[in-house]
This record gives structure tokens, C-alpha cells and sequence, in this order.
């Protein structure tokens, strides 16, 4: 088995806007990209290619064309650190095209991309110039209305590679066509080896049943009509997962001990869990591949070389090829069997045996994986009072109280973070779903150094505790500590666990000839039961996948975990997995319309949240659209430019503000049901929104959209509720991206959880009194014989002004995060680290003496120099630059006493309900 971690992470690529580069394509001539020097200018590659089966691809097929003189230069242009351990390249065999200015000269977006996509661009460098054509975008780039464009002669060769052997212009679904292809851009950890003749297919089985719910509809005029009805679910409940032998799993450093690994190939996604599957084969005494389901499909000739069990959905060309049967065959199941035949036979012809893994389940960071962070949308579809609310937030605020007033807590509280930011600085999301990135717009996430620095001076002597530049770092820990409280961001007991829909059920099919897979039926778990192992048997637990919308996409569950189970015989799962049931059962669509190919949900069984998730769980029916996707024959510049103009951000918000008047309006007595379809109106268009990459469901939800608001801005609701302008900078579900009313004005009058949290995190914070501290840093220096020099207090001032001028340059990034890309935030990350070096080296340079470093020190302190605005800037870098003040600050406490607390279920401290133990440091 391969076991590749690339030392290469991404390679960055130049990223540009459309109306930047208009004038060049209209004028017919080339943009150049390089500096004043004549050197490419790589502060403009802002975008990245990640490590992936594309980017392999790609440098084979570069250096083919090399060979034959087709293009220049090196695939990789230059090599650089961004972090330990991990390199980045930067290469123009691809360059990104945003799409997001208009150009004087065009009325529309649309005309821009048309014209980019008809003629495609030149760019000159230092030596070349070369023709670049539109080439593929990811579902995720694709509603940030970005694409990437090749350079030219290697688009034939790689759009080969990437058809895997379909003819595209026998295709009709053009929006699940480009969403397919650009499967292999997604960042691969690592790869393993599997062969084609080790692979099973099996059909999907659906659990087709009646149920009532809240149903999105159209009515006999066409108009579209939400309201409580019965609706015939169709699950599939094994859709985009697979089972993969536990022997695959040993084999492989990066998978070994994890319970799933997302697989993706050309035209292949699927989330394969670790099966006992060979072990099952001789247990059930199956000998032989013609004992397997008839409707089964594999190459294999010995059941020992069979490894890798999928079903039909986790193979996306079987949809195109379904695709091109006439209208009136889609439905005749003897000839879409045929179709899914060939379509295998084809893909497993051309298929590469290398698949990549993309990521596997993990802990959250948060207390070893012990705790899960909830959302705002959660706790705003939740009826809680006050008193709940208080007792919710107390552990953070005894946790809190403590991290102010013991150094011991705090270097504990900022090793934690320094953990959960080197998991999380750097992860780009698998596809977009909502739910952005939760450190993004915290101060001190983004000044890392600024933590590590304090974290090092407390750990060397604990007096430094009593500084009062210490005290200001400290208060800013309590501001941003109580900001994410007031953001929704509250820890609880649970975790965020992979979806893995009735396993056992998709084992037994493949052994058991008279599984009907068209009415397949429960055996493991039944009704809302699930299995995980991070609770007991028998507990209760609340679920809630992201994006969350409403109070009918909350689901309650039994967990069922007895002893020697079915699952724990023969399957390898971890407690960040969940085993859930969709048979005979609304989850799917209660679940926002999840599938299995990865999709995530919190878990908790955190009593406050549970009891209120019950307290009406009956009375909110489940949110379900009775759409079929359509078949989208547009122009690939219109239907970009379609899924580009993506208002999921707006339909959170919207909803998140119906919810809210929901509660108030609950709060005086009235359960207001009419809203509530309405808000289920706006779960269904979530869906359809995050889909609208993949498949058109032919609905405007811009139009659908603004009904609603209209509808609700006419009454004394029209006011937003203000907790909302606090987490508009959260982007995705927090910044109003109503062009509309872009400015939306905000009252506190809403009786609505989120609203009544910002209350009780105030009282509770407001009522701790802290001991400010007093002590100077240069008191820490020992008295210095000689004079400070002239030229000493020179290099000084030439420090505070260059920091000063960096720190401005600092402020602009960080002002530009929350509307970023992802790309562009980890851009952002990059040249925030970039900036900070240099600050670090000119201090070094400029800080000859310990003079020099005494008069920063006492411009801290006394503030003769105006430092105030980047003190913390200046610390950092005079601790960075030497070790002097450190060497100082450990001699001043030699001989101290200093603890280090440490997780220990026998421990007597406690946080938030997980024991602890206090230790000297030796």
C-alpha cells in the first residue's frame, strides 16, 4: 500500500480578477505578470492548488509538453516554507480567474465570463508568453465565483485524463459534469493501492416510505407552496459510502487506527469505513464471488482480492451515463442497470489504481476531543430561559475566572489554543456547507506570536504575571474569550462525528442473496436509535448537522451500544463516527439533506440543550422539498456565472431572523406555525443553494428569497435582532449579504436565546473584579554599567518606526479576512507570518546592544515613545530577536515554584466537568 504524504502542501498559483485583465483580451495583448525587477511577482499568487491526483496529473502531463516543446520553464517555479514541515511551490501551468468586479465596459458578470471563456487569456513573464483557456473549477471555487484557466497546450491531454474516457459532448448534464471532473483537485493526505479487480459494486438500496412533514411544493399554477403535508421520502440510505477492508487500514501509516478514509479518483467520491470484511466473507462461509448479491458487480475471481465495497452513488459517472437515456427509459430499471454496467465497465477500465485520501475522522480540539463547540444557529433554535442559559455558560466562566487570576491556567489555556490552532489554521473545507472557519476573525488567533510570546515569558516566571503589559494581553484574552461565548461558541460535552448510514445493513446485502434492495429493512438500529461509541448505551443525545436552520433540523437520539454489538464485531469505528438509521425514517432530510460521503454532525448530550431540543420536538415538522433536479443545457458561462450568484449566506441570515421572531413571538404566548413553514422554506432553499454546484432544482431562490422577507419587514419585526451584527463578520452565515439592505438596523427587544446569551455573558462577566497588574517590564533587567549611547537611542526610534509602519500593514490583512476566500485567507495567514519575520529581523539587526533593547523595554513601560498601538508587536520581536530578556526574565525567577495542569480523570480540579491534576513543573 502507498503511503505518499507529499512534501509539497499546494502549489500557489496567480490569481487575478476578470476586470483587471479586461482591457488586455479586448485589446489583444498580454498581461504581464512581474514585478519592477522583471521577476515574476509572487505576492500575486494568492490562490492554491492543492496537493491532489490533479496536481500529479498535471506535472506529468507539464513535462510531456516540455518534451515536445510545447511549453517552457519548470513546473515549479520556487519552493518556500509556510510552516514546519510543510513546503509550497508555486507553478503557472494553471492560474485563477476570479470573477467578482464588473468592468465599465460590461453591463454584467455574465458578459465578463463569456467573453474570458470564448478567448481565453496572455500572459507574458520575464521570458515567455503564453495563451491560457478555461479549464475547471471545484464546487466550492465555483460559488466564489472563481475558475481556473491552462495553460493551453496541456488542456487537451489533462481534460482526457480528466473524462476518463466519457464523451463530454454526449452529456446533457453539463452542472454535474464540471462538478464531477474537478473531483481530483481536492487535497490528498496521502495514497493507497487499490485494484480494480479488489473492488465490489452493489446498488444502492432506498427506503421508500410515507411520512408527514413540511413539505415545499409547487401547486397546480406553478406557484410555490410551503406547508404541513405527507411526502413520499425516498433515502438512499447508503448514498457516497463504502466499505473497506480493516487490512487496507493496517497497511497504511496515515490511515492505521482511524474508522474512515474519504477515497476520491476521476469521477469517484466515497467515504469508506473500516470493515472487518474479509473477516465477515469467512465467517458466513461465503467461498466464492457467485455467492455474493446477484445484483452485485466485481472483476474479482477470488473473494480474497476483494477489499473495497461501494455502491453505485460513489461512482458519479454512472449518473451521466444514466443521463443519456432517452426521457421516457430513466425510469425502466432493467435498462439503468444496463447503463450502470457500462458505465463501471468503462470507469474500471481507465481507472488509475492510486485513489487519494483526503482526510479521515479526527477529534475536535478542544479538550483532547472531549468537547464540541456549538453554533450560534443551534442555540438560536433552542427554547431556553435565563437560568439555563446561566447554568450552560457557567463552567466557561469559572474556567475563565480562573485563566485571569492563576498563571498556571493561563499557560494551560494557551498551550490548548496553540494545539487547536495548528490543527485548524491551515485546513481548507472539503466543499463549503455553511459553517465557517471558528477562528478566523479572533484578534488573537490571528497574532499568533503575540500568544506564543506570553505563553514563553509565564512559563520562565510567573511574576511576569503582575506586569502591566501582561494585564493588557490578559483583559484581551477575557474580551475575545466572551465575544465567542457571545457568538454562540460554547463548549459541551460530545464531539462532531462522520455520518455512517446503516453499515451493517450494506454488509449483510453484500452476503445475502435475498436482501431487497428496494425495500430493504432494519436490523441493527431501528426508529431514531444510533450508535456511538463516545456515549453509553441508553443515553439520549441531541444531533445537528451544519448548516442548521430550524428547529425541525434538530434530531434527538437513543443511543444503542450494548456489548459485543454487530457494530463493534465487525466494524473498526472510533467515537468521532456515528452509526444512524434511515430506514423507514426522515433523517436525511431532518439532517438538511445529508448524505454519507463524509457529512459531519455535533453531538451532545449536554442536558440543558437536549431538554429544550424536546420540549416541542413533535410540534416542528421536518423540513422536505418534493423537487427533482433538472437536466441544466445552458451555456458553462451561464451556468457559472448562475451558481457564482449563491444566496445561502442571505438564506441563513434570513432564517436565523424568522427564528428569532418565532421565539419572541412564543415568549407571549403565541406558537406561530405559519412562520414556521415559512422558515422551512428557507431550510429547503439552504439545500438547494449548497447543491446548485452539482445539480439545478430549476427554483429562484433569489426570488423565493425575497417573498419571505417581504413578507416580514412590514411588521414590527423588521428590525434584525442585534445579536445578529455581532456575528455578521463570521462569514458564510454571519455578514449580511443582502444587496438589498445592506445595511440592516438591529433592536435588542427580541426574547430569542441568542439574544438573551448576550445578557447573561455580560451580567455573569461584570461581576468579576480582577487585580490589575502594576509591575514594569524593564524591572526585570538587571542595572546596566555603561551609558546608553546616541546611537543606541537611534537604532531604537528606527525600530518603533519600522514596526510601526509593518503594524499598519498588519491591521489592512486582518481587516480583509472576514471577506476572503479561502485561498485568500490562507494567503492572508501566510503574509501575516511573512511580515512578522521581517519585523523579527530587523529588530535583530537593529538591536545591537542590550541598551538598545532597555529603551524599547522603557518605551513599553512609560510609553516616551507612542508604542501603544503595536506594543505587542514590539514585545514579541524584542523577545523573538534575542534571547536576552528571556535569559532575564527565567534568572528573576530561579528558584520559583511554577505548576503545569494536566487532563487526569482522577484529578481533583475540575474543567468543565473533566478532571485535571496540578503538578510542579521540575
Amino acid at each position: 500500500m502507498k503511503n505518499d504524504v507529499a512534501k509539497i502542501k499546494a502549489y500557489k498559483i496567480l490569481s487575478v480578477d476578470a476586470a483587471d485583465l479586461y482591457d488586455y483580451v479586448v485589446g489583444n495583448k498580454a498581461y504581464y505578470i512581474c514585478d519592477e525587477d522583471g521577476k515574476i511577482d509572487f505576492d500575486k499568487f494568492t490562490a492554491s492548488i492543492y496537493n491532489s491526483m490533479e496536481t500529479k496529473k498535471l506535472k506529468s502531463v507539464y513535462e510531456e509538453e516540455k518534451r515536445n516543446r510545447k511549453v517552457k520553464g519548470s513546473f515549479e517555479l520556487n519552493k518556500y516554507q509556510a510552516r514546519a514541515e510543510e513546503e509550497y511551490g508555486a507553478t503557472l501551468a494553471v492560474i485563477n480567474v476570479t470573477f467578482k468586479k464588473k468592468h465599465k465596459e460590461t453591463k454584467t458578470i455574465e458578459e465578463l465570463r463569456k467573453l474570458f471563456y470564448e478567448k481565453g487569456i496572455r500572459l507574458k513573464s520575464d521570458k515567455t508568453e503564453n495563451t491560457y483557456v478555461r479549464y475547471k473549477r471545484s464546487a466550492g471555487s465555483s460559488r466564489e465565483g472563481h475558475c481556473l484557466f491552462i495553460l493551453e497546450p496541456l488542456k487537451k491531454k489533462m481534460m482526457r485524463w480528466s473524462s476518463c474516457g466519457f464523451d463530454e459532448s454526449k452529456i446533457s448534464d453539463k452542472v454535474s459534469w464540471e462538478s464531477y471532473i474537478s473531483l481530483t483537485l481536492s487535497n490528498a493526505q496521502c495514497e493507497i493501492h487499490i485494484p480494480k479487480e479488489s473492488i465490489l459494486f452493489i446498488p444502492d438500496a432506498k427506503s421508500r416510505f410515507l411520512k408527514d412533514v413540511v413539505t415545499l411544493k409547487k401547486d397546480a399554477d406553478g406557484n410555490i407552496v410551503t406547508a404541513p403535508g405527507t411526502a413520499n421520502i425516498k433515502n438512499k440510505i447508503w448514498d457516497g459510502q463504502a466499505l473497506l477492508d480493516e487490512s487496507v487500514f493496517a497497511e497504511n501509516e496515515y490511515l492505521n487506527g482511524k474508522g474512515m478514509a474519504l477515497l476520491r479518483n476521476r469521477f469517484f467520491k466515497t467515504c469508506a469505513f473500516n470493515t472487518k470484511l474479509q473477516a465477515w466473507f469467512e465467517a458466513n462461509g461465503i467461498t466464492d464471488v457467485s455467492q455474493l448479491h446477484p445484483k452485485s458487480y466485481t472483476r474479482a475471481k477470488r473473494i480474497s482480492d476483494i477489499k473495497l465495497v461501494v455502491t453505485y452513488s460513489s461512482l458519479k459517472s454512472i449518473k451521466l451515463m444514466e443521463s443519456t437515456l432517452p426521457e421516457k427509459s430513466r425510469e425502466d430499471e432493467a435498462k439503468r442497470e444496463e447503463k450502470a454496467r457500462e458505465a463501471i465497465d468503462l470507469w474500471l477500465n481507465e481507472l488509475e489504481e492510486d485513489f487519494g485520501v483526503v482526510k479521515t475522522e479526527k477529534p475536535t480540539v478542544f479538550f483532547g476531543g472531549k468537547m464540541v463547540q456549538t453554533s450560534y444557529q443551534l442555540i438560536n433554535t433552542l427554547e431556553v430561559d435565563r437560568e439555563e442559559l446561566t447554568a450552560l455558560t457557567k463552567p466557561a466562566h469559572e474556567y475563565l475566572d480562573r485563566i485571569m487570576n492563576d498563571p498556571t491556567y493561563m499557560r494551560y489555556f494557551l498551550h490548548c489554543e496553540a494545539l487547536a490552532s495548528a490543527e485548524t489554521l491551515f485546513t481548507e473545507g472539503e466543499e463549503y456547507d455553511g459553517h465557517g472557519d471558528a477562528n478566523v476573525e479572533d484578534n488573537l488567533e490571528f497574532n499568533t506570536l503575540r500568544k506564543r510570546v506570553n505563553f514563553d515569558l509565564l512559563s520562565l516566571n510567573d511574576d511576569y504575571s503582575k506586569t502591566v503589559f501582561y494585564d493588557d494581553f490578559r483583559q484581551q484574552i477575557r474580551k475575545d474569550y466572551l465575544t465567542k461565548m457571545k457568538k454562540g461558541k460554547l463548549l459541551v460535552h460530545g464531539t462532531n462525528a462522520t455520518l455512517f448510514g446503516n453499515g451493517y445493513e450494506m454488509l449483510s446485502a453484500v452476503t445475502d442473496p435475498t436482501f431487497k434492495l428496494s425495500a430493504p429493512a432494519s436490523i441493527a438500529l431501528q426508529g431514531n436509535e444510533v450508535r456511538s461509541s463516545f456515549f453509553s448505551d441508553s443515553q439520549e443525545i441531541l444531533c445537528a448537522r451544519s448548516p442548521h436552520v430550524t428547529m425541525g433540523n434538530l434530531f434527538v437520539a437513543k443511543n444503542k451500544r450494548p456489548e459485543n454489538d454487530v457494530y463493534s464485531s465487525w466494524f473498526n469505528l472510533t467515537k468521532e463516527i456515528i452509526c444512524v438509521n434511515s430506514i423507514g425514517e426522515c433523517l436525511m432530510h431532518r439532517l438538511n439533506g445529508c448524505d454519507f460521503d463524509s457529512d459531519s454532525m455535533l453531538i451532545t448530550n449536554d442536558p440543558i440543550l437536549l431538554n429544550s431540543a424536546k420540549k416541542h420536538y413533535n410540534k416542528f415538522g421536518v423540513p422536505v422539498g418534493d423537487f427533482d433536479s433538472k437536466t441544466e443545457n445552458n451555456e458553462i458561462y451561464k451556468i457559472d456565472t448562475d451558481i457564482s450568484e449563491n444566496k445561502i449566506g442571505e438564506i441563513i441570515n434570513t432564517s436565523q431572523w424568522l427564528n428569532s421572531i418565532f421565539w419572541d413571538k412564543n415568549s407571549k404566548g403565541v406558537f406561530d406555525l405559519e412562520l414556521y413553514y415559512d422558515i422551512c422554506r428557507l431550510a429547503v432553499l439552504s439545500g438547494f443553494e449548497i447543491d446548485k454546484a452539482k445539480r439545478n432544482y430549476g427554483i429562484s431562490a433569489k426570488d423565493e428569497l425575497e417573498s419571505v422577507k417581504k413578507k416580514y419587514k412590514k411588521n414590527k419585526y423588521e428590525l434584525r435582532p442585534s445579536f445578529m451584527e455581532l456575528v455578521k463578520k463570521h462569514k458564510g452565515y454571519g455578514e449580511d449579504d443582502d444587496e438589498n439592505d445592506p445595511k440592516p438596523k438591529y433592536s435588542d427587544n427580541y426574547q430569542t436565546a441568542m439574544q438573551l446569551l448576550q445578557s447573561v455573558v455580560e451580567t455573569e462577566a461584570t461581576r468579576k473584579n480582577y487585580t490589575p497588574g502594576k509591575r514594569a517590564l524593564i524591572s526585570f533587567m538587571r542595572d546596566l554599567e555603561s551609558k546608553k549611547l546616541d546611537n543606541e537611542y537611534r537604532y531604537a526610534k528606527e525600530i518603533i518606526d519600522e514596526l510601526e509602519s509593518q503594524h499598519k500593514l498588519l491591521v489592512d490583512l486582518r481587516k480583509k479576512l472576514s471577506k476572503s476566500s479561502q485561498d485568500e485567507k490562507q494567503r492572508i495567514w501566510e503574509k501575516t507570518r511573512e511580515i512578522e519575520s521581517q519585523c523579527v529581523a530587523f529588530v535583530k539587526k537593529k538591536m545591537k546592544t542590550v541598551h538598545v533593547m532597555k529603551i524599547l523595554l522603557e518605551s513599553l513601560d512609560k510609553k516616551e515613545l507612542d508604542v501603544t498601538k503595536f506594543k505587542s508587536l514590539l514585545l514579541s520581536c524584542i523577545c523573538s530577536a534575542s534571547n536576552s530578556f528571556y535569559d532575564q526574565v527565567s534568572a528573576c525567577g530561579a528558584g520559583q515554584q511554577r505548576y503545569e495542569l494536566k487532563m487526569d480523570p482522577y484529578g481533583e480540579l475540575e474543567i468543565f466537568g473533566i478532571g485535571h491534576s496540578k503538578s510542579l513543573i521540575s
